[in-house]
Order: C-alpha cells, then sequence, then structure tokens
C-alpha cells in the first residue's frame, strides 16, 4: 500500500490518518490492537472533495492480512462569535 484516500463534506478539516495491520484476526472489538504502520500528524484541509494521503513508506500487506484505515476528522468552522469543533471518526477496515 503507498497510498489511502478519502472524501472530505466541508471545507477547512484537519485529518489524523492512521493505518493499523492485523496478521490473523479481524479486529471485531479492538482496532488499537493492530500494528501501527503509519499515523500522520494533522493535516489541514482546506477544501471539500476527494484527497489522498500518501504514505512514507510504502507498506507490504499479505494476503489474508486484514487492515484498517482510520481517519479521525475535525471540521473547523469560524465565525464572530465562536470557534466550533466537529469531531468524527471513521473506521474501515479491510479484508
Amino acid at each position: 500500500m503507498k497510498e489511502v484516500s478519502f472524501y472530505t463534506t466541508q471545507n477547512d478539516a484537519a485529518v489524523t490518518v492512521t493505518i493499523r495491520k492485523y496478521s490473523t484476526t479481524h479486529p471485531d472489538t479492538n482496532i488499537d490492537s493492530g500494528t501501527l504502520i503509519e499515523q500522520s500528524k494533522d493535516i489541514i484541509i482546506p477544501l471539500a472533495g476527494y484527497h489522498t494521503y500518501k504514505l512514507a513508506d510504502p507498506a507490504t500487506l499479505n494476503k489474508g492480512e486484514y487492515f484498517s484505515v482510520i481517519l479521525a476528522l475535525q471540521i473547523l468552522h469560524m465565525n464572530f462569535l465562536s470557534l466550533q469543533k466537529q469531531e468524527l471518526t471513521d473506521i474501515l477496515i479491510m479484508p
């Protein structure tokens, strides 16, 4: 795996990408149990749409291994009265 893609629905998003792999078992209850492949710092995305994150080093995945791409997404809305932060975590687990 060299890169992962995702979609943001709003402008001004801060995203952290975490990728883990699991040797033989499906991570039904504990996604943090896998081997950490990569974790990004906050990536600031000014515009909504499709985005691609390139891994610092390509990850080798073998047949039968599960992996997860975990996106921690923060949408920042700024107006004259307040700064609002909405957090959403999406988890994708692929065989």
